[in-house]
């Protein structure tokens, strides 16, 4: 296991908001997010843990550091994925 990772606090409520297309990478989702808090010692958001109203996704996206988008064959072609870009590329989020 890799030390965790010294980084500077922007003040938002997550590291990092993982999009993904459940069916083809739900388990590399779920990888991604256990490596990535135990590295840096922070939160980080996946909807199948922290989501229970559809309506505050978007800001979820906007309460993260950086979105991550698991590149899948049919992820653009998910709607939510596509939103879930839309929001963090408006609001600046790299």
């Amino acid at each position: 296991m890799p030390p965790a990772v010294a980084r500077q606090s922007t003040g938002k409520k997550f590291a990092a908001f993982i999009s993904h297309h459940k069916r083809d990478a739900a388990m590399e989702a779920r990888f991604l997010k256990d490596r990535l808090e135990k590295a840096l010692s922070a939160k980080v958001f996946l909807d199948s843990d922290e989501l229970q109203d559809l309506r505050t996704l978007l800001d979820h996206v906007r309460e993260s550091e950086v979105m991550l988008l698991v590149q899948t064959e049919e992820v653009l072609l998910r709607p939510w994925c596509v939103l879930e870009i839309y929001a963090a590329v408006s609001a600046g989020i790299p």
